[in-house]
């Protein structure tokens, strides 16, 4: 990495908006990249100016690591905090308490260790509640909504107005965001209904009044980079609305995609509130029998007809910030539909992992869980080899100098380790070839070597199983470990062949 550079941790980076900040800041920042996928999974490419660190924000021990780094390569100057939970149940969730205020807190813990410059904490304009406001949604408008996620972000932007005492920041609520490709799930639904053939392609709840205000993704970049470049002007402490001012309601939406898909106006079938209800309530338990419930919920109903309205004068006259008219969503669906028209399986496939949130990963969990425990598990491992009833199945392992295998079984535990962090078997097999060929004169043989990785599976599973109950599943912990291992261990008879066939050669 070039520490000339000004640097930035982002958490998140592998979420829509993250991955887009990344690729327009990457030339400009040096970049601690934060995320629970890998960035190889996450489809983001490498960069001189992009360190990846897979971590989950609300393990603080992690955490503490990647602070002692980030000192060691001379310090960072600011935090971009997108990491978040939501999902669209409106149902309570352990990941709104984990993610959403202990990993918030934990990165202002961070922040305050680094003496970081701006933290910038990612908020929602859907954390106010709405309904029944006749005026608009303003910076100081009180984030009340009562449901599950706006309750964490207040509980995050509360911890964050705590902590401004040791570190400047700057809270951004974020309007509905999408990109050309949409990405924004409630929009993927709406057009994936309208410009389709079903039977309920032209029907809009109530009087189609139903209004949220939506960002272009460059506009959003552009806000953060505004407040990056203008933050040693900006107050301590304060609320910005990523937004521009006024919003769109369904009844434009349709309007205006259904004359771009079609070439022709389509005129909408609205449907009164009172059949709204039986009709959602309907289709939500025949989707639950069916096990593909629908995407509308019954708690959405009671927003038809609502406007979430926005003024955001104050963020605009403070930052020098205004969105570019163009950049509105009625202009921008234009090209839209262009691209589903163009690149329909890209269009899908980018809506569909938007929609696609994983909050909790499992291999994460495990793998972490392998960090704290390696010693235990690596003792046993090592006492199973060299136990008395298993000294013939590993002869030539139990021949090895002691401290020699205790390195050898450190090693394959930590590349295990790895693997199964980043979700990736290719480690793991690359260093059994090794393995293998290393140890092809010394006498061990394709058996002993599968009764090894047999082992690594059964101690670990076994151990793993318990400590990570109400966690993980057995489920979880046979695909991320299990499945790798009989998969590698599938492969080394025609390791063995490769090493043989090289030896001979």
């Amino acid at each position: 990495m070039n520490n000339r550079r000004p640097s930035i941790i982002v958490t998140g980076a592998s979420g829509f908006i993250g991955s887009y900040f990344l690729d327009s800041a990457k030339d400009t920042y040096r970049i601690y990249a934060i995320a629970r996928r890998s960035q190889k999974e996450a489809g983001i490419k490498l960069h001189d100016n992009i360190t990846w660190m897979q971590i989950d924000i609300s393990n603080w021990t992690s955490l503490k690591v990647l602070a002692h780094k980030i000192m060691n390569d001379g310090g960072a100057d600011y935090i971009f905090h997108l990491a978040g939970y939501y999902d669209f149940s409106m149902q309570d969730n352990p990941e709104y308490e984990l993610t959403n205020v202990v990993g918030t807190k934990n990165m202002l813990l961070l922040a305050r260790m680094l003496s970081i410059k701006r933290f910038i904490f990612s908020s929602s304009l859907a954390i106010s509640n709405f309904i029944n406001i006749k005026e608009k949604i303003t910076e100081s408008t009180p984030p009340d909504a009562d449901y599950p996620y706006a309750v964490s972000k207040r509980k995050g932007e509360e911890l964050v107005k705590e902590y401004s005492a040791w570190v400047p920041a700057s809270i951004v609520r974020f309007a509905a965001v999408f990109s050309d490709w949409c990405q924004y799930p409630p929009l993927y639904v709406f057009l994936s209904t309208w410009l389709s053939q079903r039977w309920n392609a032209r029907i809009l709840g109530g009087r189609g009044e139903s209004a949220v205000s939506y960002i272009y993704i460059s506009e959003l970049i552009s806000l953060i980079n505004t407040i990056l470049e203008k933050s040693d002007s900006l107050l301590n402490i304060d609320t910005y609305i990523a937004s521009p001012s006024g919003c769109t309601s369904h009844g434009e939406l349709f309007s205006r995609a259904t004359e771009y898909f079609y070439g022709g106006k389509i005129k909408p079938l609205k449907i009164p509130v009172t059949l709204a209800y039986p009709g959602v309530y309907l289709r939500n338990i025949i989707g639950s029998l069916k096990g593909v419930p629908p995407f509308e919920k019954p708690w959405m109903l009671k927003y038809i007809d609502h406007k979430l309205d926005v003024d955001s004068s104050y963020t605009s006259k403070t930052l020098g910030w205004e969105p570019n008219p163009r950049s509105d969503i009625s202009s921008r669906l234009l090209y839209m539909i262009a691209k589903l028209k163009t690149e329909p399986d890209t269009w899908i496939a980018k809506n569909e992992a938007a929609l696609k949130r994983i909050a909790l990963r499992p291999n994460l969990l495990i793998s972490e869980e392998m960090a704290i425990s390696k010693d235990i598990f690596v003792r046993e491992i090592i006492g199973h080899i060299l136990g008395p009833g298993n000294r013939q199945i590993f002869k030539t392992l139990n021949k090895i100098n002691p401290g020699e295998l205790e390195n050898e079984i450190n090693e394959i535990y930590d590349v295990l380790m790895s693997s199964v962090q980043i979700n990736d078997r290719i480690i793991l097999f690359n260093y059994i070839c090794y393995f293998c060929f290393h140890h092809f004169d010394s006498g061990i043989e394709p058996g002993e070597a599968k009764q090894l990785v047999s082992a690594f599976n059964e101690i670990l599973v076994r151990r793993l199983a318990p400590k990570l109950k109400h966690r993980v599943t057995r489920q979880d912990i046979h695909d991320s470990l299990t499945m790798m291992l009989v998969i590698v261990n599938d492969e080394i008879t025609d390791i063995y062949e490769n090493v043989l066939s090289r030896k001979n050669d």
